[in-house]
Protein backbone atom coordinates (compact mmCIF):
# COMPACT_ATOMS: atom_id res chain seq x y z
CA UNK A 1 0.00 0.00 0.00
CA UNK A 2 3.01 2.27 0.47
CA UNK A 3 3.31 2.77 -3.30
CA UNK A 4 -0.21 1.83 -4.43
CA UNK A 5 -0.67 5.16 -6.22
CA UNK A 6 2.59 4.64 -8.12
CA UNK A 7 1.61 1.11 -9.15
CA UNK A 8 -1.77 2.38 -10.39
CA UNK A 9 -0.09 5.04 -12.52
CA UNK A 10 2.59 2.78 -13.97
CA UNK A 11 0.18 -0.07 -14.72
CA UNK A 12 -1.51 2.27 -17.21
CA UNK A 13 1.59 1.81 -19.36
CA UNK A 14 2.20 -1.50 -21.04
CA UNK A 15 5.47 -2.88 -22.34
CA UNK A 16 7.63 0.01 -21.17
CA UNK A 17 11.10 -0.32 -19.78
CA UNK A 18 11.72 1.28 -16.40
CA UNK A 19 14.80 2.99 -14.98
CA UNK A 20 14.65 3.23 -11.20
CA UNK A 21 16.17 1.89 -8.00
CA UNK A 22 16.25 -1.90 -7.42
CA UNK A 23 13.41 -2.01 -4.86
CA UNK A 24 10.95 0.10 -6.86
CA UNK A 25 11.97 -1.78 -10.02
CA UNK A 26 11.30 -5.12 -8.37
CA UNK A 27 7.82 -3.98 -7.28
CA UNK A 28 6.86 -2.37 -10.60
CA UNK A 29 8.29 -5.21 -12.67
CA UNK A 30 6.24 -7.70 -10.68
CA UNK A 31 2.97 -5.78 -10.42
CA UNK A 32 2.73 -4.13 -13.84
CA UNK A 33 3.19 -5.18 -17.44
CA UNK A 34 6.43 -3.26 -17.72
CA UNK A 35 10.05 -4.38 -17.63
CA UNK A 36 12.72 -3.64 -15.06
CA UNK A 37 16.22 -5.01 -15.54
CA UNK A 38 17.67 -6.32 -12.32
CA UNK A 39 17.73 -9.29 -10.00
CA UNK A 40 15.17 -8.98 -7.23
CA UNK A 41 15.92 -5.85 -5.24
CA UNK A 42 19.63 -6.39 -4.92
CA UNK A 43 20.64 -4.58 -8.11
CA UNK A 44 23.20 -7.01 -9.43
CA UNK A 45 24.68 -7.36 -12.88
CA UNK A 46 21.52 -6.75 -14.92
CA UNK A 47 20.53 -3.62 -12.98
CA UNK A 48 20.85 -0.48 -15.11
CA UNK A 49 22.38 2.19 -12.87
CA UNK A 50 20.76 5.58 -12.53
CA UNK A 51 23.49 6.97 -10.29
CA UNK A 52 26.46 7.91 -12.43
CA UNK A 53 29.55 10.03 -11.86
CA UNK A 54 28.45 12.93 -14.02
CA UNK A 55 25.15 14.18 -15.45
CA UNK A 56 24.67 16.44 -18.44
CA UNK A 57 22.07 17.57 -20.94
CA UNK A 58 22.36 14.24 -22.80
CA UNK A 59 22.11 11.96 -19.77
CA UNK A 60 19.75 9.02 -20.39
CA UNK A 61 19.05 10.26 -23.94
CA UNK A 62 19.52 6.71 -25.25
CA UNK A 63 16.46 5.48 -23.33
CA UNK A 64 13.76 7.00 -25.54
CA UNK A 65 10.29 5.81 -24.50
CA UNK A 66 11.47 4.48 -21.14
CA UNK A 67 10.01 5.59 -17.83
CA UNK A 68 12.29 6.89 -15.11
CA UNK A 69 10.74 6.51 -11.68
CA UNK A 70 12.24 8.49 -8.81
CA UNK A 71 10.86 7.08 -5.57
CA UNK A 72 11.92 8.99 -2.48
CA UNK A 73 8.94 7.82 -0.40
CA UNK A 74 10.46 5.91 2.48
CA UNK A 75 8.86 2.89 4.05
CA UNK A 76 9.50 1.55 7.54
CA UNK A 77 12.27 -0.69 8.76
CA UNK A 78 11.85 -4.34 7.76
CA UNK A 79 11.39 -6.73 10.67
CA UNK A 80 11.69 -9.63 8.21
CA UNK A 81 15.01 -8.29 6.98
CA UNK A 82 16.29 -7.85 10.52
CA UNK A 83 15.23 -11.33 11.64
CA UNK A 84 16.01 -13.32 8.50
CA UNK A 85 19.03 -11.43 7.22
CA UNK A 86 17.85 -12.07 3.65
CA UNK A 87 17.78 -8.33 2.95
CA UNK A 88 18.81 -5.21 4.85
CA UNK A 89 16.55 -3.98 7.62
CA UNK A 90 16.56 -0.53 5.97
CA UNK A 91 15.68 -1.84 2.49
CA UNK A 92 12.65 0.50 2.27
CA UNK A 93 14.53 3.68 3.15
CA UNK A 94 14.38 4.78 -0.46
CA UNK A 95 16.42 7.97 -0.42
CA UNK A 96 19.62 5.97 -0.04
CA UNK A 97 19.22 4.66 -3.60
CA UNK A 98 19.36 8.12 -5.19
CA UNK A 99 22.58 10.11 -5.17
CA UNK A 100 22.58 13.80 -4.37
CA UNK A 101 23.93 14.43 -7.88
CA UNK A 102 20.99 12.57 -9.46
CA UNK A 103 18.50 14.49 -7.33
CA UNK A 104 20.20 17.76 -8.26
CA UNK A 105 20.13 16.78 -11.97
CA UNK A 106 16.40 16.03 -11.81
CA UNK A 107 15.55 19.20 -9.87
CA UNK A 108 15.81 20.88 -13.26
CA UNK A 109 15.60 18.00 -15.74
CA UNK A 110 16.71 18.30 -19.38
CA UNK A 111 14.17 18.85 -22.15
CA UNK A 112 14.02 15.16 -23.07
CA UNK A 113 12.52 14.37 -19.64
CA UNK A 114 8.75 14.84 -19.50
CA UNK A 115 7.16 14.70 -16.07
CA UNK A 116 4.20 12.32 -16.37
CA UNK A 117 3.13 12.20 -12.72
CA UNK A 118 4.23 13.17 -9.24
CA UNK A 119 2.85 12.69 -5.76
CA UNK A 120 4.27 12.61 -2.25
CA UNK A 121 8.00 12.21 -3.04
CA UNK A 122 7.57 10.10 -6.18
CA UNK A 123 8.02 11.33 -9.75
CA UNK A 124 7.56 9.49 -13.04
CA UNK A 125 9.30 10.85 -16.11
CA UNK A 126 8.98 9.70 -19.71
CA UNK A 127 12.20 9.99 -21.68
CA UNK A 128 11.63 11.62 -25.06
CA UNK A 129 13.58 11.75 -28.28
CA UNK A 130 15.96 14.73 -28.13
CA UNK A 131 15.25 16.03 -31.65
Amino acid sequence: QLWQDLVQVVEQYRGRNILTDPVTGYVLGGLTENEYYGFKFHGGQEHLPINVEEYGKDSFAGYVGWLMVINLRDGSMSDNGRVSGHWPEDVLLMRKYYSGDLQKFLASPPDHFELEWENDDIRVFRILDQR
